[in-house]
């Protein structure tokens, strides 16, 4: 906080209208922890705020990888790495700010001004450094509506006890209103879930906790996204792709998942090409070579304990099969559609919900 006052301190003299201090400082706080997640991959965070000719209405960010900010080195954008830039700018675009870009730095003279889709582009790719710009910021209504914000603090609360539990959350209080007015301005709560380490989130405690909360706040879900954890790489695969949405965890189960796969992967899961629409081409989701190395876990009825990290290869006489990806271990194993419920589960590292509330002007 003691940074962010300072350079606040600076511009507060000056002839410009200000961006309310108390909003300026949290948002700037907020995207400091949410960019935590970066830091712990071993990567440094340059910050600060400056004024320009329209007032205070740019917080900047620049992601090094060294401490000193020298241009060392180069780094990978990673599918961790975008996913905490993409989770800033939808922080940021709930809060009133209309830009949020990502200048990324190949080389002295070549650089790219991106979007939060547009640097899903570029996984990949060896960078020397990342600008992060959120500019264009107003006190706007998504900023002052009290009582959305009052009802985020509500899920807030309701969230406390999953920390017990080794889950993180956050929540994100939005408004939005189309233009030309459709007569409704309608205002959300987005809540993101997430367990660091090997343990799966399981799917039916937050299942009720969903229910919970749609319960309490009386808001309608309009989406649930769940993702899987994926074998040898640090991202995620998000379920349903766009632009198809779930909208209750009732909704989901074990067989739509498989025949989602078998469906668009007819040759298995490990490498194959791929029989992508062009909309799915566009989720970043979708391995580039086709292949989805989705974590399941199986659960061994003898032992009754569940057995790590198994993939699944594809669907046999009737029967579904998942392979051990543990290091010299060719175990497979076959799963009746009977028991694919019961028996099998994939390892869920994060899932976001929305909840809405639809309200006439």
């Amino acid at each position: 906080m003691l940074f962010a006052e300072m350079w606040f301190k600076l511009f507060e003299k000056s002839k410009y209208p200000q961006f309310p201090q108390a909003i300026l400082l949290d948002l700037f706080d907020d995207i400091k922890d949410i960019l935590l997640e970066v830091e712990d991959l071993g990567l440094f965070i340059n910050k600060k705020i400056t004024r320009s000719n329209r007032g205070v209405d740019r917080i900047f960010f620049q992601i090094t990888p060294t401490k000193d900010g020298s241009m060392s080195g180069k780094f990978e954008i990673t599918k961790e790495l975008s996913d905490s830039l993409y989770r800033v700018s939808q922080y940021v675009k709930s809060k009133g700010c209309n830009f949020c870009t990502y200048e990324i730095h190949l080389s002295g003279n070549e650089w790219y001004q991106l979007s939060s889709s547009d640097i899903l582009d570029y996984i990949g790719t060896e960078v020397w450094y990342i600008d992060i710009n959120v500019t264009d910021c107003s006190l706007n209504e998504s900023i002052t509506n009290i009582d959305n914000n009052d009802v985020g603090g509500d899920v807030e609360s309701m969230l406390y006890d999953m920390e017990d539990l080794g889950y993180g959350y956050m929540v994100t209080p939005s408004r939005e209103r189309s233009m030309p007015s459709n007569g409704f301005t309608k205002y959300g709560i987005g809540v993101l879930l997430y367990k660091r380490g090997q343990n799966t989130i399981l799917l039916d405690d937050v299942d009720y906790r969903i229910n919970q909360i749609k319960d309490i706040i009386k808001y309608d879900v309009e989406n649930i996204t769940i993702r899987f954890s994926q074998h040898n790489k640090r991202g995620t695969f998000s379920y349903p792709p766009h632009p198809e949405k779930l909208k209750s965890l009732d909704d989901f189960n074990i067989k739509g998942l498989l025949d989602f796969l078998d469906k668009h992967f007819p040759n298995g899961i490990n490498n194959n090409t791929s029989h992508k629409s062009r909309e799915e081409a566009r989720n970043p989701s979708f391995d580039p070579n086709g292949s989805i190395p989705i974590e399941f876990q199986v659960l061994d009825n003898g032992m009754n304990e569940w057995k790590e990290e198994f993939s699944y290869v594809g669907k046999k006489d009737g029967e579904y099969k998942f392979k051990s990806e543990m290091q010299f271990d060719d175990f497979e194993i076959s799963i009746s559609e009977s028991d694919l419920e019961t028996d099998v589960r994939p390892v869920v590292k994060e899932i976001s919900m929305k909840f809405i509330n639809e309200v006439p002007d």
